[in-house]
């Protein structure tokens, strides 16, 4: 599936992430740590920091709002990022649109900009806002997501070339069961043969893994 307008590219990748005004999200956060003090039966005046401390640092290391909702935009930029069914793509085009959209030469500085937007801002395009989250939470994330030297960026087929050359052995699902085979050869139809320890053949498609 192909969109072609900049806001059509960016609702693909961030159509399931609707972001509260930020007012709503410190609510939620009051509510959050209200109820973890009653259920661990402490004062409601007790410090925030002794419920997010970690336990090393005597804290209670309580997963706040703030470190889910940073949890699930890099996952969902990460599961983006990993499939090459044409979501890899669509999020490429994001984050150019990103770094050009905020005067940015990577991620992070990108990171660096994000923290100076407000909530609403930030959260106009995922990457920023997720930069922005990160910002927030004092994290720096070193990755560079398209660089065109790493094996993530080569065509398939040359992928499955390497792994034949390597004889690097995958792990795949057969049947609902993970086996690991080795990679034999590529026939004309872009179709990787593959065979397990004891023998039997499998042959999967290298595009789109």
């Amino acid at each position: 599936m192909w969109v072609d307008s900049s806001a059509q590219q960016r609702k693909f990748i961030d159509g399931s992430i609707k972001v509260a005004a930020e007012a709503d999200f410190k609510a939620l956060t009051a509510i959050w740590l209200r109820a973890y003090k009653n259920v661990l039966n402490i004062g409601l005046s007790t410090a925030v920091c002794f419920l997010s401390f970690p336990k090393e640092s005597e804290g209670l290391q309580v997963k706040l709002p703030l470190v889910t909702l940073f949890d699930f935009m890099w996952g969902n930029l990460e599961r983006c990022h990993q499939f090459d069914d044409g979501t890899r793509q669509i999020m490429k085009l994001a984050y150019q649109e990103a770094l050009v959209y905020n005067v940015c030469s990577n991620l992070l500085e990108l990171q660096k900009d994000a923290g100076l937007l407000s909530w609403n801002q930030a959260g106009e395009i995922g990457f920023t806002f997720a930069c922005h989250l990160a910002n927030k939470l004092e994290i720096k994330i070193i990755w560079d997501p398209f660089n065109e030297y790493t094996i993530a960026s080569a065509p398939n087929i040359t992928q499955a070339t390497l792994a034949i050359k390597t004889k690097l052995r995958l792990g795949i699902q057969i049947e609902d069961e993970q086996i690991q085979v080795e990679c034999l050869n590529i026939d004309e139809a872009e179709f990787m043969t593959t065979i397990t320890g004891q023998g039997r053949r499998y042959s999967i498609q290298c595009d789109g893994q």
